[in-house]
């Protein structure tokens, strides 16, 4: 109740990038740790090992991932707010349901910079079985500073899909959802879901071949068989077909579709506590926050920094 039939608010709420910054490390954290089953299950899947037969041994790894993920997730979020930002500022406008996707896009590519050589490190460090140091100074010592640039552009693709989903496609629908069938969407829980389970399984369709493709490119780094893209896309295509491209699609959905929910639903809860928080400061004070401008479930928000 309480919100019109109206177009786009007028008015929106940003979160801070201090905020950004602290949502994504908490966000980060928890999802990993939400999910590290998931994860375990899907390497047992990919390399044929037993499945773990404790509660620990499911969460083996657990800490080193969140270490490995939470850094990116900050980035994620913190890029996502400066565009959004930067753009809100030069059109003087709310960002329509594309230009939000469009940003997430950008932000995810953007942190295929930081994810990138950090994935292939880890893929050189399974393949060599050195410490993290060895595997450093042996990938620049054999192959020079630019090889760390392996993999970078699907990466960027595979990136560009998932935070696209989490940040834009997933929140949008929800929204979209909320808006066209109240009664069905009327709870953020059920709209948070089913926006994350259609932006889940089209990032992981559109991302699985080409993150396939980055894995195999990253570990050949001796450039012995895979050159690039591609040139590996096409390689995997000519001799496997279509099944190879998608080996080990269905586990990866399904982290997908948890790792968006987690995330666009904690960024949703939190601009939703920041507009409830303004709205009640504004009106002690005794002023207006500028008209209906109540954040619907899943929707992204974004008001500049005062």
């Amino acid at each position: 109740g309480g919100e019109g039939e109206g177009g786009e608010r007028n008015k929106q709420v940003y979160l801070t990038q201090l905020e950004n910054i602290a949502l994504g490390g908490f966000s980060g954290a928890l999802k990993t740790f939400l999910l590290m089953p998931l994860s375990t299950l899907k390497y047992c899947c990919q390399q044929g090992r037993p499945f773990p037969t404790s509660l620990l041994e499911w969460y083996r790894g657990v800490i080193p991932m969140a270490s490995f993920m939470v850094p990116i997730t900050i980035l994620q979020m913190w890029a996502n707010g400066v565009l959004e930002r930067a753009l809100v500022k030069k059109v003087g406008r709310a960002l329509s349901r594309v230009e939000t996707v469009l940003v997430a896009v950008v932000a995810g590519a953007l942190s295929a910079l930081l994810y990138s050589p950090l994935d292939l490190v880890v893929i050189q460090q399974q393949k060599l079985k050195m410490t993290l140091g060895a595997t450093l100074s042996y990938i620049y010592d054999q192959y020079g500073l630019f090889s760390f640039t392996r993999g970078f552009i699907p990466c960027m693709i595979r990136e560009a899909s998932y935070t696209a989903g989490y940040l834009g496609l997933a929140p949008v629908i929800a929204d979209t959802l909320n808006r066209k069938y109240p009664k069905i969407f009327r709870n953020l829980f059920v709209a948070s879901i089913t926006g994350s389970a259609i932006a889940g399984v089209a990032a992981s369709l559109l991302s699985h071949p080409v993150d396939t493709a980055k894995t195999l490119i990253q570990a050949d780094i001796e450039l012995t068989q895979f050159k690039g893209l591609i040139d590996t896309i096409t390689h995997l295509w000519t001799t496997s077909g279509f099944t190879e491209m998608y080996n080990g699609a269905l586990v990866r959905c399904i982290q997908i579709i948890a790792s968006i929910f987690v995330l666009s639903t904690i960024r949703a809860r939190a601009l939703i506590f920041k507009e409830n928080f303004l709205a009640r400061r504004a009106a002690a004070r005794g002023t207006t926050t500028g008209g209906n401008n109540l954040l619907r479930p899943g929707a992204t928000a974004v008001v500049a920094d005062t």
